[in-house]
């Protein structure tokens, strides 16, 4: 079976070095004119919070305005996350929940994420998780829309493992509603954690098929993940 780890929120905290970094791109590459605006990141895509910030700003994109402002992004979040200034650290059960499932011969794991790659690898590694135990991985700018991730995700587990695994057999771990939507939409089971953007009543309500409050309980998440069972909701 296929297990999908959102990253922030689920995985990674990162105390606000993510949208702190856009607004850092943001005011390299255009000045103290680029304002911060409120809007809701959880769940959304890079490529979607990029263009919204720009919209707000009233600013012009080009491909290499896109180019330029990835790159700075990433810059800035490895100097938020480095300068020690923000509490960035791996989410309760997190890391042993990976490595549990990544030494299991019967699971492959991946990440399916609205970051742009180089921005999720480096919140991983962050935390000291290994992103190189994902071997199949969706990422924020591979689809329009996180509905659209499943897919990408289950094509590349076909490359990569040469087999091929149905929808029913895919689980995506997140904690937000968006990340619920997207397993709904294809059929996926969805494990729902409220440790990031996501309240117990919203992921609920989603129908999300399983709510817990984190996952720290390694051995009963991996027997929710694997057989469906055996796992307290929050």
């Amino acid at each position: 079976m296929l297990i999908l780890f959102d990253i922030d929120g689920t995985l990674y905290h990162g105390d606000g070095t993510g949208r702190a970094a856009f607004l850092d791109a943001g005011r390299e590459l255009f000045g103290q004119r680029f304002a911060e605006h409120a809007f809701d990141l959880s769940g959304r895509l890079d490529p979607w919070i990029y263009r919204r910030f720009m919209e707000l700003n009233g600013l012009d994109r080009d491909e290499r305005i896109d180019r330029d402002f990835r790159e700075a992004c990433h810059r800035h979040l490895r100097l938020r996350i480095e300068s020690r200034r923000h509490n960035v650290k791996a989410l309760p059960g997190a890391i042993q929940l990976v490595e549990r499932l990544s030494a299991s011969p019967e699971v492959t794991i991946g990440l399916l994420t609205g970051n742009w790659e180089a921005n999720g690898r480096l919140k991983v590694e962050t935390v000291g998780i290994d992103s190189r135990l994902f071997p199949v991985c969706a990422w924020g700018d591979d689809a329009p829309t996180r509905d659209d991730l499943p897919p990408v995700a289950r094509r590349r587990y076909v490359e990569t493992r040469r087999g091929e695994i149905a929808f029913e057999r895919i689980v995506i771990v997140g904690d937000t509603v968006h990340d619920v939507n997207c397993a709904r939409a294809h059929g996926c089971r969805s494990l729902a954690v409220c440790t990031g953007g996501g309240r117990e009543e919203q992921l609920r309500a989603a129908r999300a098929d399983r709510v817990i409050s984190d996952l720290s309980d390694t051995d009963a998440v991996c027997r929710w993940l694997v057989n469906g069972s055996g796992l307290a909701p929050a």
